[in-house]
Formats: structure tokens, C-alpha cells, sequence
């Protein structure tokens, strides 16, 4: 007869955090201003598409955790949880939260583009694994050219307004 024991397994904490980040992110956009350019089209328009998206990915991973959650007991089960334990892992996970509220501060006084092109390199840089190799200039183009895309987006399609930054003069 098989025993199972319950476990917090990684995608079912995962996908905890992110769908609450999501619904603190999807909250957060009823605070901005509500200009409207285009009927139905406002600031708070991208930022709510950005919730959702992330709320399905968080609902996704709670799903895999569900289905991971009772695992069987036993010498080799309990090995086998001790080894998924990863250090790293977990800090990573910690400095990338820790990252995101950075960028967020970072935004009005240093502007949308250095900011995310920043925020984006730090993130490509700390999420590469360890056996594959760190290509920084790579991550550094595509960080710059993913800011610049989405600034030109904004600014020029959407029409909205992103911060220039109050270093900058914006």
C-alpha cells in the first residue's frame, strides 16, 4: 500500500505568487489616469491585458502543481525532494521580485527606456542556467532593442504617454 504525504511543491508556489502579483498588478491599473485616446483604449488598457496574461500563466502552473502535489513517501522520495531542493533556484526567484519593484521605482525618475532595458538585461543575465553560457551582448541588444521597440510602440501606435524619465528632463 502506497502512502503519500503533502507536499509544497515549486509550480504549485509559483503559481501562488504569480497569480496573486497578477491580481495586485490588474488592481493597481485602475489607479492610473483614464485619458482616452481611442474609445475603450486608455493607459490602463496594456497593463490589464499584462494581468491577465500573467493570471492564465499562474493558473497554468497551479494546475502542475496540483497535479505534482501528493507525492509518494519513502527513502527514495525523501532523496529525491532533498536534491530538487535548489538554493539558487530560490534566490534567483527572490532577486527577480526583488527586481521588478526596482524597475518599478526606477521608472519615473530614470524613464521607461533605460529603465527597462536594464531591468531587462539583469533579468536575461540571472535566468540563464548554469550550464548554458551567459552571451551579454547578446542579452544586452535585446534588451535594448525590446525598450526601443515598445517605447516606438507605445509612443507612436498606441499613442500613450510612457515616463522619460526626470533625470532626462522628462
Amino acid at each position: 500500500m502506497k502512502k503519500y504525504r503533502f507536499s509544497w511543491n515549486k509550480p504549485f508556489i509559483t503559481g501562488l505568487l504569480f497569480g496573486a502579483l497578477s491580481l495586485f498588478y490588474f488592481s493597481g491599473s485602475f489607479g492610473l489616469r483614464q485619458v482616452k485616446r481611442y474609445k475603450g483604449i486608455g493607459a490602463e488598457f496594456m497593463p490589464r491585458i499584462y494581468a491577465a496574461v500573467l493570471f492564465i500563466c499562474a493558473l497554468i502552473q497551479l494546475v502542475e502543481g496540483v497535479r505534482h502535489q501528493f507525492v509518494e513517501t519513502g527513502p527514495a522520495a525523501v532523496q529525491e525532494t532533498a536534491k530538487s531542493v535548489d538554493k539558487r533556484g530560490r534566490r534567483n526567484v527572490a532577486f527577480a521580485f526583488i527586481l521588478i519593484f526596482v524597475y518599478i521605482a526606477a521608472l519615473k525618475p530614470v524613464g521607461f527606456m533605460l529603465a527597462s532595458a536594464v531591468f531587462i538585461f539583469v533579468l536575461c543575465v540571472l535566468l540563464t542556467p548554469d550550464y548554458a553560457k551567459k552571451n551579454y551582448i547578446g542579452y544586452a541588444v535585446f534588451s535594448v532593442l525590446l525598450s526601443a521597440g515598445t517605447y516606438y510602440l507605445f509612443k507612436n501606435v498606441l499613442y500613450i504617454a510612457l515616463p522619460v524619465g526626470t533625470v532626462f528632463g522628462g
